[in-house]
């Protein structure tokens, strides 16, 4: 599994589940979450940490406090 640090919340599907977030690269990526419920309280424009399964699955969402260094 990775981990991606800090990127920005673009979309959330509560339907699929999916999330888009874009990297601190600029890279954007929608990828399926492992369960909707890892998506609640989520939304456009949150700083957040995300981790990945080896499935390319969203299994953890972390928010982290935008104003931090």
């Amino acid at each position: 599994s990775m981990a991606y640090t800090r990127v920005s919340i673009e979309a959330v599907d509560m339907a699929l589940p999916s999330l888009t977030f874009r990297t601190i690269e600029g890279q954007v990526w929608t990828l399926p979450a492992a369960s909707a419920d890892l998506l609640k309280g989520v939304q456009k424009g949150d700083t957040c940490s995300v981790e990945i399964d080896l499935e390319n699955r969203v299994t953890k969402i972390v928010k982290v406090d935008s104003t931090s260094p």
